[in-house]
């Protein structure tokens, strides 16, 4: 039996050409600080790190101290990593020369994080405020900030050097992402009252950027949409945007089954004529959810559908139609859709979910690797 695990694809020029969209909607003046937290969405953090690094990328956002610390130790020191989740005194004192360099910005969003930077053992914090403006999950409120900026000014390890918001609705609901980036200005004006006129302002996520909100801020965060995908389905981004990763298993085993055999766990699937069987080495252990059973794979530019239930390594597959099926070709699981495979967007509609989780929950599993080549 074949022994290869899946593999996941990513494209070097898929992800060039939406840097390239990203940069041409926000201009030369704007910083790119792409999001590579969870993984890089699934695509693989590291090997993201390396495309990236490669385009240019200054700045990199994680959601907390640990991915920090991982992407910290495989950058040079002129790329800069902004941690937009909490602060813990044991992870800052661990990070203290990067902190300290200030290759290593941190976010704050509570008095509590401010106790926690007092007890760390680090001599100089760079500290970006997040404001709430209505998301309602982290974040100061404004009426908070100016009590917030007496507690950082009595703290003499602390450098504040910038500030962000978080849109919650900015690719559907533009009055309310409008409403918000006000709220934002209004955070800026008691900065600027208090003297701090330059700090680094940012707040556009993917859907601001498409829709130009907060695009001339210092910095745009984008995520989804760097690898490909819309924040919404509302939006289209087809033309501009390409997804960067292929994900593809390979055939283990063929056989034939003859009609009303079962197939799989619980028999789910019962052959209705006699056909031929692929075994795929990729299961929901892999990140392939059970709801992608009533999906289908690519297989020679032909659709071919699932049978039976997903299983925890495995999927079995319908190769009848597909002229001279062989054990070790790899099948394309989920890609751009150039191999009749279906994209994360589709494998979102039928897991009535978003491409996000689609993405995020392919697992440490899945081989991954850059190509710099064109697909083919």
């Amino acid at each position: 039996m074949i022994t290869k695990l899946s593999h996941a694809r990513l494209d070097f020029h898929a992800l060039e050409k939406n840097w390239k969209a990203i940069e041409k909607r926000v201009g030369k003046n704007t910083t790119i600080a792409p999001c590579v937290k969870s993984n890089a969405y699934g695509h693989g953090m590291l090997e993201t790190v390396e495309i990236l690094t490669k385009l240019g990328a200054k700045v990199l956002c994680v959601a907390d101290l640990y991915e920090a610390e991982r992407v910290l130790s495989h950058v040079s020191s002129s790329t800069q990593v902004f941690c937009m989740g909490g602060i813990d005194a044991q992870r800052v004192s661990l990070l203290a020369p990067y902190i300290e360099f200030g290759q290593l910005h941190l976010s704050v969003h509570s008095m509590e994080d401010l106790d926690q930077i007092e007890k760390a053992k680090v001599s100089q914090v760079h500290l970006h405020m997040q404001i709430e403006t209505g998301m309602n999950r982290l974040g100061f409120s404004l009426d908070d900030v100016p009590a917030v900026l007496d507690r950082i000014e009595k703290i003499e390890k602390i450098s504040l050097v910038g500030a962000f918001t978080h849109f919650a609705d900015s690719d559907q609901d533009m009055a309310f992402t409008l409403e918000q980036s006000l709220l934002f200005d209004q955070a800026q004006s008691i900065f600027k009252s208090r003297a701090y006129e330059s700090l680094i302002l940012h707040s556009a996520n993917s859907g601001a950027i498409l829709s130009s909100v907060g695009t001339q801020l210092d910095w745009v965060r984008p995520g989804i949409m760097l690898y490909g995908y819309p924040p919404s389905t509302d939006l289209e981004i087809k033309k501009e945007f390409e997804p960067v990763m292929t994900w593809s298993a390979p055939i283990v085993t063929i056989k034939k089954v003859k009609k009303g055999q079962s197939v799989g766990y619980a028999r789910e699937y019962k052959a209705t004529k006699d056909l031929t069987l692929a075994t795929l080495a990729v299961g929901y252990g892999d990140g392939f959810d059970l709801s992608y059973a009533a999906a289908w794979v690519g297989y020679k530019e032909q659709r071919c559908k699932i049978l039976g239930r997903v299983c925890m390594d495995l999927i079995m597959i319908d190769v009848s139609e597909i002229p001279d099926p062989r054990q070790g070709d790899f099948v394309h699981l989920m890609g751009d859709g150039a191999h009749s495979e279906p994209t994360a967007l589709d494998l979102s509609w039928i897991k009535q979910s978003i491409p996000y989780e689609v993405l995020c929950r392919i697992g440490s599993r899945v081989q991954r690797t850059v190509h710099f080549s064109h697909k083919g």
